[in-house]
């Protein structure tokens, strides 16, 4: 499209030129948008943020973390003891799946409760 611009350009430009320009800054501009639509991910707030919601989400957090090393998978061990520390919770590093198994669903029970009973934002 460019190329067949400089063959056509002269000074006053013609209509055929302003035409074809004008496709291209539209283009440019759809391409622009597109663009921001995909990269600015907008997250509804769904709860107020407080830090006892955080504190349990953290908690689901590591749980969830901890069942992950449980199956095998790759985890930060340090990470992921730093955390429990940071939550006071370094004794579940020792539980068996079963244990965290029910540990998480209560905790996420609780974060649930927390998080409905919170005000929109």
């Amino acid at each position: 499209m460019i190329g067949s611009l400089e063959g056509e350009a002269s000074f006053p430009p013609s209509q055929v030129v302003i035409d074809k320009l004008e496709k291209l800054d539209n283009l440019v501009e759809e391409i622009m948008l597109q663009a921001e639509r995909g990269c600015r991910k907008l997250f509804a707030a769904h709860y107020e943020f407080s830090p006892e919601v955080q504190n349990w989400m953290d908690r689901c957090h590591l749980l969830k973390w901890l069942l992950r090393a449980h199956q095998g998978k790759r985890t930060n061990r340090g990470n992921l003891r730093r955390l429990a520390r940071k939550l006071g919770m370094t004794e579940c590093l020792r539980y068996t799946v079963p244990e965290l198994v029910k540990l998480y669903a209560a905790t996420k029970e609780r974060a649930v409760e927390l998080m409905a009973a919170s005000p929109y934002l």
